[in-house]
């Protein structure tokens, strides 16, 4: 038998996470900023709704400039590599 979230036992939609990543995936289908009410049955069979609002974990450009510094570092290795080759 596999470990549920502790005190969640499924969401609406007939959906069971086993895990608190399992939660976050199906979470990342939904927008940035959005509010998303999540009905959960509980280990108890009482369900309820949770209201949740999906919080932006990176500023505007601290993702562009991240993903800039590790493409840029991807580039200039194969570029060396290659050169040296």
């Amino acid at each position: 038998m596999t470990k549920s979230v502790p005190g969640y036992n499924s969401f609406a939609g007939g959906i069971k996470p086993q895990s608190l990543y399992q939660l976050e995936t199906i979470l990342d289908e939904r927008s940035v900023g959005q509010d998303t009410d999540l009905e959960v049955v509980s280990d108890n069979n009482i369900k309820f709704t949770q209201h949740a609002h999906l919080a932006r974990y990176y500023r505007s450009y601290d993702f562009i400039i991240i993903s800039l510094i590790v493409g840029l570092s991807f580039w200039v290795t194969s570029v060396f590599l290659i050169s040296k080759k």
